[in-house]
């Protein structure tokens, strides 16, 4: 399992319909209409290697946002064409698109998909969440 910390931001709108994406920058303009997260602890780059691996087999992951009591989950499909490069980003995308920021690929959800409950949280910068990825053993 990988546990990422993030924050909110009062610019978060998530109505990106195609991704959703955390970034380790504090800053965030309203051009960022996927990014449901700033301050990330991990950008692709900082995956453990063990699910970068996992990843790379094709395989599947669980995703679930936590914020409080608060919980949003569906999972998303690695791909041997993902290289975990980007240092600042991590991308979540409902396409086959692939790129150095790109996490998973067949994501079962995008930015305007995650519940008005949980986008309307991730809009106070004092809101903690974490974002879990369990790998899924039989899909």
């Amino acid at each position: 399992m990988s546990v990422i910390k993030a924050t909110g931001h009062e610019n978060i709108l998530a109505n990106h319909k195609t991704t959703w994406q955390l970034t380790n920058e504090s800053h965030l303009t309203l051009k960022g209409d996927c990014i449901v997260g700033v301050n990330s602890s991990h950008s692709a780059f900082d995956l453990p290697d063990t699910m970068k691996i996992w990843l790379k087999n094709g395989n599947w992951v669980s995703i679930k946002i936590i914020i409080g009591d608060h919980e949003f989950q569906g999972k998303g499909q690695g791909h041997q064409n993902l290289t975990f490069e980007d240092r600042t980003d991590m991308v979540f995308r409902k396409s086959q698109f692939t790129c150095p920021r790109t996490i998973t690929i067949n994501t079962s959800f995008s930015a305007f998909e995650i519940p008005n409950n949980i986008t309307n949280l991730l809009k106070s910068r004092d809101i903690s969440f974490l974002i879990e990825i369990n790998k899924i053993v039989n899909e």
